[in-house]
């Protein structure tokens, strides 16, 4: 995450005074804040050392009250730095107690979450807040506790008077919490105890089974513990029909699969509301082990379809990251580029491909799988009309060097010179032109040339308007829906330099109306 701190706030948050007189002697400003709003001073709290918070106090800079963006103040951030030194420092200078941020949270909830037995039981021994004070969500401090991690930190709250038959908003328990911390000691601890049947449901009706394969790095001891205590995996989210399965296949954890399937006797052939089968979740993982693990076991057709006609190979290619290795396992057990899904797009796996970006996986689809690189979508746009969209000059030779027709125009009449203006890429647009395809005033149904593509970009390029120019594009050409011309989408972009150019360099008629005689 890209917080835009100085090397001033950094150098706060490691502790070191030296260096912050360093960076303060050679003209560090101190009025900066990160993207979030944490000034210096919320920074300060961030370090636990007193020495920084007492520096930044000093130099009265900063309210010691200061939010910044969630309303959090340097207090919360003393708290979750674990230091009751730094803590206590700040209360003693001013600091108020009873604050809340914008999600309802209480120092209390983050002396939970640092998981600090100390910590806690400073704040439960000054009784600014109920030991089972809520958030906006419905969590207690207990929930933070849990996710912690740190069985002593529960224990010094339940000690307290804390509730453990508390649900939050959402509807889920603390078991659930213990399930999604990956934590094998917490998750114990709250089976033990009993508070909740393992099977218990939130609003979703996820069980805590749902919550352990919710991590990014799901624990498979987690997961052998719940299904050893009877968790089921049978059960549905609400939301989508996914079941445990569904979430294990996302993870791309084969171990946990497998548990799911030998231990806790999983349906294979469940699937969720839009007819994804496991194989779909395993494509979509991009995890080359799972789709080996699936094919090999032979409970689908490579090409199973779900609701929308879309086969594993589309979820293989749904990914930012789409992985050239899943694609090429898919294709060489059999997955078919010449599918079509049915919702609103109708687009083809080579469609889907150039918006990965990838070279690799364009070139595999075509030499291995044999894609059609004229295949239309309901746009009647060929993958061409996207990697030229996209800006993508690599995708664009790819697919000439394997025959795509550059003749082609959509159900709205627009070319690709058309596709190309609107890319605002330089590089594109000088490329189309040199071809020679189109003509640079060609227009499609609506009458509009690619100068009117060029100017509807959001960030218009001026160089791309320039090119057009340069290479004759009209600026007395009239959009047939409304009348509007050229300097009427200019006018809309606000940007001052587009404008100059149509009048000066493209004579733009100034005094030009559209329907709703708007000058």
């Amino acid at each position: 995450m890209h917080r835009k701190r100085t090397p001033l706030l950094i150098a706060v948050k490691s502790g070191s005074i030296e260096t912050v007189d360093i960076l303060l002697t050679n003209g560090a400003r101190t009025n900066v804040v990160s993207k979030d709003g944490k000034t210096p001073l919320h920074y300060a709290g961030k370090s636990g050392k007193v020495e920084m918070l007492e520096f930044w106090i000093r130099r009265g800079d900063y309210d010691v009250n200061v939010k910044d963006k969630r309303k959090r103040t340097p207090l919360f951030n003393a708290v979750k730095s674990g230091s009751v030194e730094a803590v206590d420092f700040l209360l003693t200078n001013g600091a108020s107690a009873d604050v809340v941020d914008i999600a309802g949270t209480t120092p209390l909830h983050c002396a939970g979450k640092s998981g600090k037995v100390e910590m806690l039981e400073f704040w439960i021994k000054r009784g600014d807040y109920d030991v089972n004070v809520k958030d906006k969500r419905k969590r207690t401090p207990l929930f933070n506790a849990v996710k912690s991690g740190s069985i002593e930190a529960v224990n010094i709250l339940l000690t307290n008077g804390a509730r453990a038959d508390v649900v939050s908003k959402d509807g889920e328990t603390l078991l659930h919490c213990a399930s999604e911390s990956g934590e094998v000691e917490m998750l114990e601890f709250w089976i033990s105890r009993g508070d909740y049947d393992v099977n218990v449901k939130d609003k979703r009706n996820r069980t805590p089974l749902f919550n352990a394969l919710d991590r990014f790095n799901s624990s498979v001891e987690a997961v052998d513990i719940l299904l050893t205590n009877g968790a089921s995996t049978d059960v549905m989210d609400a939301d989508d029909d996914s079941t445990p399965l569904h979430c294990a296949s996302e993870t791309g954890n084969c171990k946990i699969i497998k548990l799911l399937i030998t231990k806790g006797k999983a349906d294979v052939n469940a699937v969720d509301e839009d007819g994804k089968t496991l194989l779909h979740c395993a494509g979509e993982s991009g995890e080359v082990e799972m789709l080996e693990f699936w094919i090999k076991k032979g409970d689908y057709d490579v090409n199973v379809k779900d609701e929308e006609n879309k086969t594993p190979l589309f979820s293989a290619l749904s990914r930012f990251n789409s992985s050239v290795e899943a694609v090429d396992i898919l294709l060489t057990n059999g997955a078919s580029t010449d599918v079509v899904d049915t919702s609103y797009s109708g687009t083809t796996p080579l469609h889907c491909a150039i918006e990965t970006g990838s070279s690799k996986i364009i070139k595999l689809l075509i030499t291995k799988g044999k894609a059609d690189v004229n295949a239309v979508d309901k746009n009647n746009r060929t993958p061409l009309f996207k990697a030229v969209k996209k800006g993508n000059i690599q995708a664009v030779d790819i697919l000439l060097t394997n025959g795509a027709r550059t003749d082609v125009v959509d159900k709205d009449g627009e070319t690709l010179l058309h596709c190309a203006s609107e890319s605002g890429e330089v590089e594109m647009l000088e490329f189309w032109i040199k071809k020679g395809d189109c003509d640079v005033n060609v227009k499609d149904e609506r009458n509009r040339t690619p100068l009117f593509s060029a100017l509807e970009r959001f960030n218009s390029s001026v160089e791309a308007v320039d090119i057009l120019l340069t290479n004759g594009a009209k600026t007395d050409v009239v959009d047939e829906h409304d009348d509007s011309t050229p300097l009427h989408c200019a006018s809309e972009t606000g940007d001052s330099k587009i404008i100059e150019l149509l009048i000066t360099k493209g004579e733009a008629d100034v005094n030009a109306v559209d329907k709703n005689s708007i000058v």
